[in-house]
């Protein structure tokens, strides 16, 4: 499959701390990649760099085959773990916000997105008046209705409680079963990224280097209960984190 997004020999420095160091990966089209790491290692930075958020000190990005700067951005939608909805618009207006900035509303696609995540019926609540997960629904919706090439997630469902979450996560699950973006997505959850990706990729303790990439070989269609049950995923687990966990402990014996 062609590739999608490709990162190479990048390296990220503030001052003299150096963030990532000779990163090299690459994402094929339509395939779902986590990244995982212990905090502080790079992991966010690198998606800034890619959503040219951030200019590397070293290195480069493409996305679609497109490298810097001359990426355009409907080509790549982020999802932040911080809850970016504007508080005083819609559901309805939060899912067509990206649609107004491309100046191409369009009525029936909001509301296909709207239903796709299980919000109908609620086009007219503001976000105060939605709980955690619903909040995250219509923010995935407000990615979508963008309609990028790559997905790039920054632990989107960190901040839910665990239950929460793993029905966010399923849903999740079956909209990129249909849609098959490409996806990146970062995670401290190990048995999210496993449960949800084709591949796992380590990050070390900084300075942030690609330890190791873990093929998540569990069939497809997938859902995440059936998968964590699974035989191969406790193996998988079980093997990432060794490896992980070995950089944890590195990363706390260096300063923050």
């Amino acid at each position: 499959m062609p590739t999608k997004v490709s990162v190479t020999n990048l390296s990220i420095a503030f001052g003299a701390t150096q963030a990532l160091e000779g990163v090299s990966l690459t994402v094929s089209d339509g395939e779902f990649v986590s990244i995982v790491g212990p905090s502080g290692c790079g992991k966010s930075t690198m998606l800034n760099v890619i959503a040219k958020l951030l200019p590397p000190t070293d290195g480069s990005t493409r996305v679609a085959g497109v490298e810097g700067n001359g990426a355009s951005a409907a080509k790549v939608g982020y999802m932040f773990q911080k809850d970016t909805l504007l508080p005083w618009a819609t559901t309805l207006d939060n899912v067509y916000l990206p649609m107004d900035v491309q100046g191409v509303r369009d009525s029936r696609k909001a509301g296909a997105l709207i239903d796709m995540v299980g919000l109908t019926g609620f086009e007219g609540h503001f976000p105060r008046q939605l709980s955690g997960g619903m909040r995250k629904r219509v923010q995935l919706a407000r990615l979508l209705a963008q309609d990028p090439d790559v997905l790039l997630m920054d632990e989107p469902f960190g901040a839910l409680d665990a239950q929460t979450r793993l029905i966010i996560q399923e849903e999740f699950l079956k909209i990129w079963e249909r849609s098959r973006k490409t996806v990146l997505f970062v995670t401290h959850d190990l048995q999210e990224a496993i449960a949800l990706s084709d591949r796992v990729v380590l990050i070390s303790a900084r300075p942030g280097r690609v330890k190791a990439v873990y093929r998540v070989d569990l069939a497809r269609p997938r859902h995440v209960e059936e998968a964590m049950a699974h035989p191969r995923f406790m193996a998988l687990f079980q093997e990432i984190w060794a490896s992980l966990k070995q950089e944890v402990l590195a990363s706390r014996e260096k300063p923050q």
